[in-house]
């Protein structure tokens, strides 16, 4: 299963990349992808996107297909799925 990750702003910049295409051998939750993309680029992604205790960072947003989605959502991803990653934006 593919899917398509967007990483905007602040993100993109911890990353290194501003988007890509993940292979996922078995469906699962934005939590698990999450964590499959903290371990895959290491820092400072992992502590870009998680706090210590390993949960989502409460100024972190996560839009698949368009609908913002909570951290702790228990829909599983589905084949073709567009998810970016969006920190708050500063200005003034």
């Amino acid at each position: 299963m593919k899917v398509t990750i967007n990483y905007l702003a602040q993100i993109k910049q911890a990353a290194g990349i501003s988007s890509e295409s993940v292979h996922l051998d078995t469906p699962c939750s934005i939590k698990e992808l999450v964590s499959q993309l903290a371990e895959k680029h290491g820092e400072p992604l992992r502590s870009f996107l998680l706090d210590t205790t390993g949960d989502l960072r409460n100024s972190i947003l996560i839009i698949i297909d368009e609908v913002q989605v909570h951290w702790e959502a228990s829909m599983q991803l589905q084949e073709g799925n567009v998810i970016t990653f969006l920190s708050p934006l500063a200005g003034g």
